[in-house]
């Protein structure tokens, strides 16, 4: 990923993996890696958690949308959302250049 506004895309699938739809939109939040600023890869912005509106895209369960990232590092992306009434997080590590 790069500075500034990024696509991101989501594939969400069952232990089967049978398409998952969600009940609500996704959240996104934004935070430093802290296992990189352990090792010295300071990421000079704070945490931040913003709503990023995704998409349904291509066959039932994918889902993309437009994430911006200010400055350059080491960068967590928690995806927060509901299926079921029942709310899931999954955490992606990125490196933003």
């Amino acid at each position: 990923m790069r500075v500034g506004e990024n696509e991101f895309n989501l594939q969400l699938t069952d232990a089967h993996s049978q398409p998952v739809i969600i009940d609500t939109h996704l959240e996104v939040g934004i935070a430093p890696d802290s296992n990189a600023e352990e090792k010295g890869k300071q990421t000079t912005q704070s945490a931040q958690l913003i709503e990023v509106v995704l998409t349904p895209i291509g066959t039932a369960g994918e889902y993309a949308g437009i994430v911006p990232l200010g400055t350059s590092g080491h960068w967590i992306l928690t995806v927060h959302f509901s299926v079921q009434g029942e709310l899931y997080e999954v955490n992606f590590p990125v490196q933003v250049i």
